[in-house]
Formats: structure tokens, C-alpha cells, sequence
């Protein structure tokens, strides 16, 4: 299954629970691709460990801003259209 995770607020950067699952997902065979806006977030491993695990993870600056589903709709469309 593929799956997207956004992992990241327009705070804190990368966030440790999120990150997490989607690794877990990842271990269990499902090609994961995550979205963030930053590679920094409230731990410094966090975007090393995703590397770690094969997750794709894709820059999507509109997430650094408090835009809510506006920019997942945004992201989805790009993603459709390639």
C-alpha cells in the first residue's frame, strides 16, 4: 500500500510521533513517502532515521505555514498530475 504521512507542523519542524509511524509502516512493507517542510524538528536524529528506514521524504514548503488541508489538497494535485 502507499501510503503519504505529513510529519511535520508549522512549529516544531519534523515531530517524533509521526516519524515514527511512519517508519512502522515502512517495516511493514508499505512504500512510505512523507511530507515536511523542514528537515529539523523536535529530535536532530529524526530525518536520519528516516533516511535509515527508506522512507522518500519530499520538501513541501507550503506546510511551514498554518494552511491546514488547503495544503495537502495543493500537494495532492502536483502529485496527480506527475
Amino acid at each position: 500500500m502507499n501510503v503519504t504521512v505529513v510529519v511535520s507542523d508549522p512549529t516544531s519542524g519534523l515531530l517524533q510521533y509521526p516519524v515514527d509511524l511512519a517508519l512502522c509502516l515502512a517495516a511493514m512493507g508499505h512504500t512510505v513517502q512523507v511530507l515536511s517542510w523542514t528537515k529539523s524538528g523536535q529530535n536532530p536524529d529524526l530525518y536520519q532515521r528516516l533516511q535509515a528506514g527508506g522512507v522518500a521524504y519530499q520538501h513541501e514548503a507550503s506546510l511551514q505555514y498554518p494552511m491546514g488541508i488547503q495544503a495537502l489538497v495543493r500537494v495532492a494535485a502536483r502529485q496527480e498530475c506527475n
